[in-house]
């Protein structure tokens, strides 16, 4: 923390949020066990954080509980496309490959959605050897962008 008035900031709102215990911030605290007891906190401020915390979360390493937090916000109603999209990111993570299928194909994804929508879903396939509908998959990021996460060289395998 950057100084006092930040640490007070800090101190306040895990004093709200019903977290945290009188350590300071980096001090031996099982993040994981922190992470979680947001699960349990207020409807009204969960849905203000949960997202934000599971992007945090997954980009940790930690795909499930990530998906723990986004199916928490699906079940109180948040049909976001961001929500969505990272509720695909993390069912490939965790190489659910059939739920991310489905997820991909039962959302009526924007177009901006569509590269992301179909590289996930094309590693689902192709992880589950249905390399036809791999290749359509890619070959359809290919052509929304040729340069992205090196989808030529995806390609070549085909």
């Amino acid at each position: 923390m950057d100084s006092k008035n930040d640490q007070d900031n800090f101190n306040s709102m895990l004093k709200e949020l019903e977290l945290g215990d009188e350590k300071l911030p980096g001090s031996n605290r099982n993040l994981r066990t922190e992470f979680m007891s947001f699960l349990k906190i207020r409807t009204d401020l969960f849905q203000k954080v949960g997202f934000r915390m599971s992007v945090v979360i997954g980009m940790s390493g930690d795909w499930q509980l990530s998906l723990e937090f986004v199916s928490r916000l699906v079940d109180l109603g948040d049909d976001s496309r961001d929500v969505k999209l990272w509720q695909l990111r993390c069912l490939v993570e965790l190489e659910r490959y059939a739920e991310a299928i489905a997820l991909s194909s039962a959302v009526k994804w924007l177009s901006t959605d569509m590269i992301h929508v179909n590289f996930m879903t094309a590693l689902s396939y192709d992880a589950l050897g249905m390399k036809e509908q791999a290749r359509i998959r890619f070959d359809a990021v290919r052509a929304i962008d040729s340069t992205y996460r090196n989808i030529a060289q995806k390609l070549s395998k085909y």
